[in-house]
């Protein structure tokens, strides 16, 4: 082979060093801000809806939702259509598909406060047991005002939580948390509607 056909490249500490600094440079900085760009136009989504800058839980939702006529999944996913200031999903909503599907979500405010919502099989008072207490006080109905119906089951412990129930299609819906309050407002921002 002649020179020219056969051209090397030295092979030096200085050339390796000389590498990595052009792979810090450029494509460090490339992943970076294409991390940011993703993050970016999620919060600018979920800005333009109203909804919470913590977990990404609106895809979740709108996966769930359009999974419906695809893979056979026969549950109505109840969400908050926004949410109060200074609230946030803490998670990503979770979805147990199968006969029997689940619909968990969980939003916070700070240190102060929690509401979970659950959607599944099962009466009112096996998910009080589950997500309120082992032995929870069931009171009379009540009426509450919202997209998902009228009247619920209060529910409440000896520790001062509180949850409503009702019946959302063939499922049954259990909000809770610590503060009656909080757990009221959230009840009347509850919708099925599909999210676009």
């Amino acid at each position: 082979m002649s020179e020219q056909g056969s051209r090397r490249y030295p092979r030096t500490f200085g050339g390796l060093i000389g590498s990595m600094i052009v792979l810090v440079v450029v494509v460090v900085p490339l992943v970076l801000v294409t991390h940011w760009w993703g993050d970016a136009r999620r919060d600018q989504a979920n800005d333009e809806l109203g909804l919470s800058q913590g977990a990404d839980w609106v895809g979740t939702v709108r996966t769930v939702q359009s999974a419906q006529g695809d893979t056979g999944v026969k549950i109505r996913v109840v969400y908050p259509r926004t949410l109060p200031t200074g609230w946030y999903a803490n998670t990503e909503p979770g979805f147990q598909p199968g006969k029997h599907p689940v619909w968990t979500m969980n939003f916070a405010k700070g240190e102060s406060s929690y509401v979970g919502l659950e959607l599944g099989p099962g009466t009112p008072r096996s998910l009080a047991k589950k997500n309120i207490d082992a032995n929870p006080k069931a009171g009379k109905p009540v009426t509450i005002d919202t997209a998902v119906g009228d009247s619920w089951t209060p529910w409440s412990d000896a520790g001062g939580d509180h949850g409503y129930s009702r019946k959302v299609g063939g499922s049954t819906l259990i909000v809770w948390g610590p503060k009656d309050a909080d757990v009221r407002a959230f009840l009347g921002l509850l919708t099925t509607k599909p999210l676009r």
